[in-house]
């Protein structure tokens, strides 16, 4: 069973958007998966390194989008953004620090984190960006 499952609740109807939403699904299973086999904790630190790096891309591209359309919660919206990459990148330097317990809080936070904004902030993105177009 996966961490988190990809469902119709998810999409915000901008394809490009929706399929960094599913990547980044995509890769939190992959990475909730390493943990479970129990791999190297070198190894889970890069993999976890590929899941950060993948959520910054997408958020400049997502950012990128909103400013050319307009959107006037933008700076609340890339305030969300910046608050996940700071958090994910404190616990991501306790793991590689020794606190490797933190690895499953860490891959909780960003589940849950990430649900809940693409349930939200996104969707509230959607609702104005399906209005105005």
């Amino acid at each position: 069973m996966a961490f988190i499952e990809w469902n119709k609740q998810f999409e915000i109807n901008i394809s490009e958007f929706d399929d960094h939403h599913r990547h980044l699904l995509n890769l939190l299973n992959k990475t909730f998966d390493n943990l479970k086999k129990g791999i190297e904790k070198e190894k889970l630190g890069m993999v976890l390194v590929q899941l950060v790096d993948y959520a910054n891309y997408h958020f400049r591209a997502e950012e990128v989008w909103m400013k050319d359309q307009g959107y006037p919660k933008l700076q609340q919206h890339c305030a969300e953004h910046r608050y996940f990459i700071g958090r994910v990148q404190e616990m991501c330097k306790d793991y590689e620090t020794g606190d490797t317990a933190l690895a499953q809080e860490l891959l909780s936070f960003m589940k849950n984190w990430l649900s809940s904004h693409i349930l939200g902030s996104d969707q509230e993105y959607r609702r104005f960006y399906t209005k105005h177009k």
